[in-house]
Formats: structure tokens, C-alpha cells, sequence
């Protein structure tokens, strides 16, 4: 009887061994296709499972390996996207904010007056500027509301004039604060009339010692008829009041 097991399998080499060194050639030969065979049979049997196996682990890992490579490009592409996109929103909010502070006075949120300048320039050279009227208002005893009311106040009441221009310029015209409470407007000349009647006399609302006040704040205007040739400086030279 042929044993099983790893000692087996040497012991049934011995006998093999005996048999052929008493020269019983053939039963040696026949231990070594009865005895042997089947050992031989299932140790090639393990070794085919083992590489199968083997194989399955390899492709296993290859796609677990691809997965996580698919993974991590996926998460750089949206991480660079995501990078991308808000450099954007950064630099469109930096331009934004350096547009506003080089554009508009920082009390009252106005235009400043370089801006008004750049838009005369422009409205020139199209030889569109003497289709204007510069206007130049003020508050009307602005420096008594300063005195009875207090600067906090006084400052409230600039911005709200200041909203209350911006707010009465149409398409094609602009309003810009030139200093303290004076503001230059380019208006046109045929809404001229309607552009003064509308500031000549603002009723606003105001705050005092814990009870609102209804006032009425009056314009100082002073004009200026552009004419063909005219310039920014001619506007500012040529106002009166």
C-alpha cells in the first residue's frame, strides 16, 4: 500500500531506490507510475492552482491600482479645477475692488472726478462732449448743518444727496463728487431743466435725539454750456454760481 503525505512520498522514493539498486528494474518502474504519479499529478495540479491564483491576485491588484490611480486623477482634475475657478473669482473680485477704489470716492460711493475726467475725454474724441451742460451743485449752508446737527450727521446727509444725484443722472450722463459737498454733473442739454427742478430742493429725513426730523436740503448750482473744442478744464473754469 502506497502512503499519503510528504513522508510518504520520500519513503515510496526509498523503496523505488531499493528496488532498483537489487536490480528489480520493473518494480521499481511500476512504483514509480503507481506510487509517484498521482503525487506528481497533484503537486503540478497545486502549483497550476497556485498560478491561477496567483494570477487573480495580480489582476486583482492591477485594477485596484488603476481604480485608485483613476481615483486620484479624478480628485487632482477637480482639485485644479476648483483652484482654477476661484483664481478667477479672486481676480475678478480684486479688479472689481481696485476698479471701485480708483473709480469712485470712498464716503459717498460716487464717481470721483478722474473718472469724470476719462468720460469727458471720451465723449471729445466722439465729438459728443458739446452735446453737454456742466452742472456744478452743493448743499446750500452746508457748513450750519455741520455746526446745529453734528459732522455724523452732516456726513449722513452728504451720502444721501450724493445717492439722490446719482440716482437723477439718466443714460449717457454721470455725476462725480469734486470735494466736501460739491459734486460736478454732465447733463444733457435737453434734460437740463429737468435735471435742476429734480436737486434744487431734497426732502430727507433725519434722525435727531431719538426722534425723526423731516428737512429739506437746498442746491447751489452753477452751469457751464460745453461747446465743440471745449475741455474738462474749460467746464471747471467756466461755472458760476
Amino acid at each position: 500500500l502506497f502512503r499519503s503525505g510528504l513522508r510518504g512520498y520520500f519513503s515510496d522514493i526509498d523503496m523505488i531506490f531499493e528496488f532498483s539498486n537489487n536490480g528489480d528494474k520493473e518494480t521499481a518502474y511500476y512504483y514509480m507510475e503507481t506510487a509517484l504519479a498521482g503525487t506528481v499529478a497533484k503537486v503540478n495540479q497545486n502549483i497550476d492552482e497556485y498560478t491561477r491564483k496567483a494570477v487573480q491576485d495580480m489582476n486583482a491588484a492591477r485594477e485596484d491600482m488603476n481604480e485608485a490611480i483613476n481615483m486620484t486623477r479624478n480628485i487632482a482634475v477637480i482639485s485644479l479645477a476648483l483652484l482654477v475657478f476661484f483664481a478667477v473669482i479672486s481676480l475678478a473680485l480684486c479688479i472689481r475692488i481696485t476698479n471701485k477704489m480708483l473709480n469712485r470716492d470712498p464716503m459717498t460711493e460716487t464717481l470721483n472726478f478722474t473718472k469724470l475726467s476719462k468720460y469727458a475725454e471720451k465723449l471729445a474724441k466722439k465729438g459728443k462732449f458739446n452735446k453737454y451742460v456742466g452742472v456744478y451743485t452743493n448743499i446750500k449752508d452746508f457748513k450750519y448743518i455741520n455746526q446745529n446737527y453734528g459732522s455724523r450727521r452732516g456726513d449722513a446727509i452728504l451720502i444721501e444727496y450724493a445717492k439722490v444725484l446719482d440716482e437723477t443722472v439718466r443714460k449717457g450722463e454721470i455725476v462725480s463728487r469734486y470735494g466736501g459737498d460739491s459734486f460736478i454733473a454732465l447733463i444733457s442739454k435737453e434734460r437740463i431743466d429737468e435735471f435742476l427742478s429734480q436737486i434744487r430742493s431734497i426732502p430727507m429725513r433725519l434722525e435727531l435725539s431719538g426722534k425723526t426730523a423731516d428737512i429739506e436740503i437746498m442746491s447751489r448750482c452753477g452751469m457751464y454750456n460745453i461747446e465743440a473744442g471745449d475741455d474738462i478744464r474749460d467746464v471747471i473754469n467756466g461755472m458760476t454760481i
